[in-house]
């Protein structure tokens, strides 16, 4: 019947979920899948058989905005909030993050880079140019971002034309 049913899964769930680090859990989410805090409560619930306090998914996003930000020594945290990441087929994360003042290059976006890492990239607009852009001048921002990113090493508008509808294709396919 459905309650011995219930209880066998209960059971089994403790077995194999107990040694999950659930932050881990909800850090991956957040930035590779794009979930808000709901959605990830959710997946606890329906795919670890684990009720987790919305409060300690918000601390734990908030805390991870707060490590990704403050890398950034220019930028006041608390001016700044991570608005998306992007998971460049595997060889790249982009995080999106708009700042509340305005950015120190005359451009519309700043590059930053993950310390210690080749693999993630930081791409900082305004407040401004965020409530001002649809997804569409989004998605722009972040393939010029990135194409200027790989092609830092050998800067020819040839190259950055060339692989920039490739770039474009895969960022808005995953945004």
């Amino acid at each position: 019947d459905r309650t011995q049913q219930y209880i066998i899964e209960q059971e089994i769930s403790r077995k194999y979920t107990d040694g999950i680090d659930l932050d881990k859990v909800i850090k991956d989410y957040y930035i590779r899948e794009n979930q808000n805090e709901e959605s990830i409560q959710q997946i606890l619930k329906r795919e670890y058989k684990k009720h987790i306090d919305l409060e300690r998914i918000k601390g734990v996003i908030s805390e991870l905005d707060s490590d990704i930000v403050s890398e950034i020594d220019w930028i006041e945290e608390d001016k700044s909030k991570l608005v998306k990441t992007i998971n460049y087929l595997d060889i790249i994360t982009i995080y999106l993050i708009v700042i509340n003042g305005s950015i120190a290059s005359g451009f519309e976006f700043e590059i930053g880079f993950e310390p210690g890492t080749k693999k993630g990239l930081k791409v900082m607009i305004s407040k401004k140019t965020y409530d001002s852009s649809d997804k569409t001048r989004l998605i722009d921002i972040l393939t010029d971002a990135l194409c200027y990113n790989l092609c830092t090493s050998d800067m020819s508008l040839t190259k950055f034309l060339e692989i920039k509808v490739h770039v474009r294709q895969q960022i808005h396919r995953v945004y």
